[in-house]
């Protein structure tokens, strides 16, 4: 007979939390490119893309939607760092 060795309550804990955010994650479906087709398109200012195209392009909220909570988290713990 084989034996387990015995897994404490914290490593469990911290397995099963590891299983269920990934199962979440592999759930939600990854973001939308946001659409442009809907309206006519400006003058060309970089390749093939109008202003409103290269803005949308490097508008980080639409694939980060906690964007501001992570910068927060990181401003309040900056904060704390001793000087």
């Amino acid at each position: 007979m084989s034996h387990m060795p015995e897994i404490g309550r914290r490593a469990f804990v911290a397995g099963a939390s590891s299983l269920a955010a990934g199962a979440a994650i592999a759930q939600s479906a990854p973001p939308a490119a946001p659409s442009t087709a809907a309206r006519p398109k400006g003058p060309l200012v970089w390749r093939d893309m109008d202003q409103a195209e290269l803005d949308a392009a490097y508008d980080q909220s639409v694939w980060a939607p906690t964007m501001r909570q992570v910068i927060g988290r990181a401003m309040l713990a900056q904060m704390k760092l001793p000087v």
